[in-house]
């Protein structure tokens, strides 16, 4: 029996876990108003999700997330590209093969594909589905299948905080610097090596597992690694959108990290779309 039908009629949680159930092979194709998406399943996992544009057929590939990243140039990608097509090996394995990149930051990329596509798509009310069994490949190297429940958690917890976050950054344009002295408000992961932190009371994780920033001395905290990422990359000059392509921890991690800064007093914002409504505007 063919699954196929609307969003309306059964939710994309539903699909997911169906697919999941019957350890399925084969890849669910979503469209609504103009978008695209085409999600590869292995054995009821996720091994794959590529979204792109039915009127262009423009599609964000790895490659163009690497350059956005910043961590590779148009040349070395197109050299890499054109090797692919000749040898018909896989992009990470021609990357990594010729050093320029580690596998770690491929994997990271890929990832960053996967999850951002996937995230969004939860967030659609509307829109077509079908599945279609099929063999299907994927770079086993680099992909880590990903269960549908851990998936259906992370897009639940997602769209269950995306609005406090929206309220402190309501746009990916934005720009943000640090404070003056804020590198002497903070206490960093390597050099705890050798000064290892006073134990302060409480759990260090959070109810996700992501490790929370913890008090070191006085005024002087510990960020979690994706906190730490993202200062780093505060600047005065790249917009929310491009640090979440330089951390690739994308949109909503990287947003998330930029709220917790905020409310540490180590960033603030310098830049604000010119679109924001006339009743916020100062001159």
């Amino acid at each position: 029996m063919a699954l196929k039908g609307t969003l309306r009629d059964f939710g994309l949680s539903d699909i997911f876990q169906l697919i999941s159930h019957q350890r399925k092979t084969g890849i669910l194709y979503l469209e609504d108003k103009g978008k695209s998406v085409a999600v590869t399943f292995d054995e009821g996992k996720v091994v794959g999700a590529e979204a792109g544009s039915e009127k262009t057929l423009e599609k964000e590939r790895v490659g163009d997330i690497l350059l956005k990243a910043g961590v590779l140039d148009q040349g070395r990608l197109a050299q890499c590209l054109q090797e692919q097509e000749r040898t018909a090996r896989k992009l990470g394995v021609v990357l990594t093969e010729k050093k320029y990149l580690t596998e770690e930051i491929f994997r990271q990329a890929l990832l960053f594909q996967i999850k951002e596509t996937l995230f969004r798509i939860f967030q659609w009310t509307s829109g077509t589905y079908r599945f279609e069994t099929t063999k299907i490949t994927y770079d086993k190297q680099f992909i880590s299948p990903m269960p549908a429940e851990f998936i259906l958690m992370e897009a639940a917890r997602i769209i269950d905080e995306w609005p406090g976050v929206r309220a402190r950054i309501p746009s990916m344009e934005m720009v943000f610097d640090k404070v003056p002295e804020a590198e002497s408000k903070i206490l960093r992961r390597s050099d705890m090596k050798e000064t290892p932190p006073r134990e302060v009371e409480g759990p260090d994780f959070d109810l996700v597992g992501e490790e929370k920033p913890r008090s070191a001395e006085k005024d002087r905290i510990v960020l979690s690694p994706d906190q730490e990422r993202v200062f780093d990359l505060v600047n005065g000059e790249y917009t929310v959108s491009e640090i979440s392509y330089r951390s690739l921890l994308g949109e909503f991690e990287a947003s998330k990290a930029l709220q917790d800064l905020l409310g540490f007093g180590l960033v603030k914002p310098v830049k604000v779309p010119l679109s924001k409504p006339k009743t916020q505007e100062k001159e």
